[in-house]
């Protein structure tokens, strides 16, 4: 019965969220927001973004879908962001909420 209510009013997805998560030198900021921008079709949505005097990390939501769109080229998305040089690290982290609110 409850399945049926949250179904009902859009509380059950099982829609695969990921974070794309980059740190940084901080000089590289405007240069990884317009990566970002292209590489997900203005579809990342950016969720933190937390520096210091010397670096950047970033936080990025993005589907399952757009991500797969964008790895479809030669190279994965993380190469692409490596790229740009003095790149920390970059992870992709699966969210996967059955139900939300």
């Amino acid at each position: 019965m409850v399945f049926i209510v949250l179904f009902i009013f859009g509380m059950f997805k099982n829609d695969q969220r990921m974070l794309l998560i980059i740190r940084s030198k901080r000089k590289n900021l405007s240069a990884i927001q317009a990566m970002v921008f292209n590489l997900f079709d203005r579809k990342a949505v950016m969720r933190v973004q937390n520096t210091t005097s010397e670096t950047v990390e970033l936080i990025y939501e993005i589907s399952s879908a757009i991500l797969k769109k964008a790895e479809l080229g030669k190279h994965s998305v993380c190469d692409k962001i490596y790229e740009i040089g003095d790149i920390e690290y970059v992870n992709i982290v699966m969210q996967n909420d059955e139900v939300s609110g």
